[in-house]
């Protein structure tokens, strides 16, 4: 019994390390989502259509419940697909006009939506109940003259919302308990004074935050690392000519890739000494990075390819692309990845228990 034991315990060990994942790509001039499926030899085996006048720009999983959320610049909502059907559930029709950047809480009940307007809508957060399908409150920032365009949540217990605020210069810490901020936006100091923060992110262990300025003429770009519990900045500098799109964190390593956009390359940081230390793979020719993920174990990482109206794949251990870019639709921009390990039904049972506690 005990050798049949081990044999069970080893079969299971391989099932888990062979699962499949599942990559969504919001392709945001094609008005759609694009589903890839890794078991199925990096097949596009789902194209989800959105309404008329799409523009879908960030995806994100909810990790406790099979949905997948994207954010809808041109119908100023959020769409809920289902992670099962790969279909549209719902779409949710928000406050703000230009949907942008996207944070969901750890047990999935609740998710920030973050806003690109620079109009009268300009300094809201959409707050959405992802079990009732709502958006059930705003964050209104704009008396700090503040628009935050891209969120990140701290890990784990999410108490602090932080917010790239992308016309001041500054991020913000919201307190996610109250939905109040946390004293004064704090200011980047960016060295180009043209330049924006774009994207922010967070190390998994939730030792810095780390803003992305994406120059908007393309001359320099930087990432600003503040470490989290003062607030210290450090100016990461990226280089003449460069963009600095997004940043995606390996979830056991300390390494993130960031996309540079116009400058052609995803690079590597280490995030212990907050400096960049290779041109990460050789992307394909002409290639514009923009946005990257991770699964959740590490071993793959993707990121949208622009020029080739695609993604690419990277395996992790020698950080090389798996093949070449596989097509998905016109400006693919914001991505996800998460494995097919849900259970729909438990999942949204305990997530209910966890909200009435």
């Amino acid at each position: 019994m005990k050798r049949v034991g081990w044999v069970l315990v080893a079969l299971l060990a391989i099932a888990v390390s062979a699962r499949a994942d599942i990559l969504w790509v919001a392709n945001a001039n094609a008005g759609n989502v694009s589903v890839i499926d890794t078991a199925k030899a990096n097949r596009v085996v789902a194209v989800i259509a959105l309404g008329a006048g799409s523009v879908p720009v960030e995806v994100a999983i909810n990790a406790y419940y099979p949905e997948v959320y994207v954010t809808d610049a041109g119908r100023a909502s959020l769409w809920v697909l289902s992670y099962v059907s790969k279909a549209v559930v719902r779409e949710i029709p928000l406050s703000i006009i230009a949907p942008f950047g996207l944070a969901v809480m750890p047990l999935g009940e609740k998710v920030y939506v973050g806003n690109a307007d620079g109009g009268f809508t300009a300094g809201i957060i959409s707050v959405v109940a992802t079990r009732t399908m709502r958006e059930t409150s705003t964050i209104d920032i704009s008396a700090q003259g503040l628009t935050g365009i891209d969120l990140a949540l701290t890990p784990v217990r999410a108490t602090t919302l932080y917010i790239a605020c992308n016309g001041t210069d500054t991020m913000a810490g919201l307190n996610t308990a109250t939905n109040a901020l946390r004293g004064a936006p704090f200011p980047v100091a960016f060295n180009t004074p043209i330049s924006r923060p774009f994207a922010i992110g967070l190390r998994p262990d939730n030792g810095f935050v780390y803003v992305c300025d994406d120059d908007p003429a393309g001359n320099v770009a930087e990432i600003v690392a503040l470490d989290v519990p003062t607030l210290t900045p450090m100016i990461i500098p990226m280089g003449a000519a460069s963009r600095c799109t997004d940043i995606a964190f390996h979830p056991t390593q300390r390494r993130a890739y960031v996309p540079t956009g116009g400058g052609g390359r995803v690079r590597i940081m280490d995030t212990f000494v907050n400096t960049f230390i290779t041109n990460v793979f050789n992307v394909p020719a002409g290639a514009l990075p923009t946005k990257a993920a991770f699964n959740e174990r590490g071993t793959l990482g993707m990121f949208t390819e622009q020029t080739g109206a695609g993604v690419c794949l990277v395996q992790t251990m020698a950080n090389i692309v798996q093949g070449g870019v596989i097509a998905t639709g016109a400006q693919p921009f914001g991505c996800a990845i998460a494995a097919v390990t849900y259970d729909p039904v438990g999942a949204r049972a305990k997530q209910r228990r966890q909200s009435r506690r």
